[in-house]
């Protein structure tokens, strides 16, 4: 019985280890991939230089022989400057703060994003935002305080803008609300340069 047990414990260990999540670092970029799904988040890096910079994030890397298909960007995942980012279309999320009171003033958006968490935008210097369809929801603070901000695309598929997501846009002068829009927080056109709200 103790032998058998021994053996049993052996394989738990070895399908654990053989399922283990991996961390990866490209570049700029570090990588925490999920073998459950084969899917991978990039996270926050070692990189801290001061220098702006541009990333490229690709659509699947490859580890111990292993390709994971990157799905999400984490909170908090770029504190250095970047000025520009292009995201692959397998992108679904971008987390909360990942690119707060960054120098961002370009986005390739990913066309199968549907969630923008919670300050992800907050601070940046985009003048410029196109949203793609199949988004639905804009997160708490996404874009607040971008003040360069002048033009703002939303999808036909957003179903909610959180509490001040777009407070402080104050070059923000008109913009043209979703028809299946079911939900604007408190606030989310607060101290905006707003003239004209428009709907279908």
């Amino acid at each position: 019985m103790k032998k058998r047990l021994f053996f049993l414990v052996i394989a738990f260990i070895s399908a654990v280890a053989a399922n283990a999540d991996k961390d990866l670092i490209q570049g700029i970029l570090q990588y925490h991939c999920f073998d459950e799904n084969m899917t991978a988040e990039v996270r926050l890096s070692d990189y801290n230089d001061t220098q702006e910079v541009d990333g490229v994030i690709p659509e699947q890397i490859e580890v111990d022989g292993k390709t994971y298909t990157v799905t999400s960007i984490a909170d908090n995942a770029f504190p250095y400057p970047m000025t520009g980012i292009s995201m692959p279309s397998t992108i679904k999320r971008i987390g909360r703060a990942a690119f707060q009171n960054l120098p961002l003033r370009s986005i390739e958006w990913p066309s199968s994003l549907e969630v923008i968490e919670e300050d992800a935008f907050l601070g940046s210097e985009l003048e410029r935002v196109t949203l793609p369809e199949g988004l639905k929801e804009i997160g708490e603070q996404a874009f607040d305080d971008c003040n360069k901000l002048t033009e703002v695309n939303l999808p036909s598929t957003l179903k909610k803008i959180g509490n001040r997501a777009f407070c402080g846009c104050t070059a923000l002068t008109s913009i043209l609300l979703p028809e299946h829009l079911e939900s604007i927080g408190s606030g989310a056109f607060r101290r905006t340069g707003l003239t004209t709200l428009k709907f279908p």
